[in-house]
């Protein structure tokens, strides 16, 4: 549960030193796994760091603990409080700030445990991938990429064309990445998937800026068993009766999940002949 962070006034800044100079200048405990709410393992991390910033002997020591303190201390009050991190408008900015703080604890351990740097960074990499999905909830959507493609096999794998000029009445696909999607996560039967609604529109201009075609798309309904962390859409386009010229394509890509929208940066461009 992200309300049982496991940082309490028994663990020791040495941990931050081993990470800064590969040294400790004193023993620390191991670190227990306490149950304690959210709030008091935050109070009781910020008063071991002020502590070890007045023991700290270096200077680059103190500056090291001084950024995580001022981190620590951003944190409480913003959500001074705020019992239920699960609650509020903010709930998702709340569970990255969690995440963080229990990645930075498993890191932590290798200071105080004989575990294996790597395993303990696996497992600080499960709450960082897990902070970065509480980002992406609520960060904008994003139309990260887009191209004229004649194949595509899956996700990074296609074959576009050498250039965008293209026949009257010619098909084409179009490719196109989509990041900071929000999967809605959903029990069935007994079956836990996340789920990924998507629907997408195109239209085409003309030099003049007049819309020429347009076409809009049914929604994409995606389930995975785990975290979809990439996704990728295949939009058919016919350019029918299209007279010789140059144009633009323009595509927006809606979520379902959270009601963002996202549209291209820059419209595709290519031209008929």
């Amino acid at each position: 549960a992200l309300d049982t962070v496991s940082l309490d006034d028994k663990v020791s800044a040495a941990a931050f030193r081993v990470a800064a100079n590969g040294t400790t200048t004193k023993p620390s405990p191991a670190l227990p796994e306490l149950k304690l709410t959210w709030q008091n393992q935050l109070d009781k991390t910020i008063e071991v760091f002020e502590l070890e910033i007045a023991d700290a002997p270096i200077e680059s020591e103190r500056a090291n603990l001084t950024s995580g303190l001022a981190i620590l201390q951003a944190l409480k009050a913003s959500y001074a409080g705020q019992g239920d991190l699960n609650r509020g408008d903010d709930a998702e900015l709340k569970q990255y700030w969690m995440h963080q703080i229990q990645a930075i604890h498993e890191l932590l351990k290798h200071a105080e445990t004989s575990t294996n740097v790597d395993t303990l960074a696996s497992q600080a990499l499960e709450h960082l991938q897990q902070a970065v999905h509480e980002l992406q909830a609520i960060a904008e959507l994003k139309l990260a990429f887009a191209t004229f493609c004649n194949k595509i096999v899956g996700y990074g794998q296609y074959a576009n064309y050498e250039t965008n000029e293209f026949s009257p009445n010619q098909k084409v696909l179009v490719y196109c990445e989509i990041e900071n999607f929000a999967p809605l996560l959903e029990t069935k039967h007994g079956v836990t998937n996340y789920q990924t609604q998507l629907s997408s529109s195109f239209w085409i201009k003309d030099q003049a800026g007049l819309i020429v075609q347009q076409h809009d798309f049914p929604m994409v309904t995606d389930h995975a068993r785990n975290l979809r962390r990439d996704f990728f859409m295949h939009l058919p386009v016919s350019f029918s009766d299209l007279p010789a010229g140059s144009y633009s394509l323009q595509i927006r890509v809606r979520d379902h999940g959270s009601g963002k929208t996202a549209s291209l940066t820059s419209p595709l461009e290519f031209s008929i002949h």
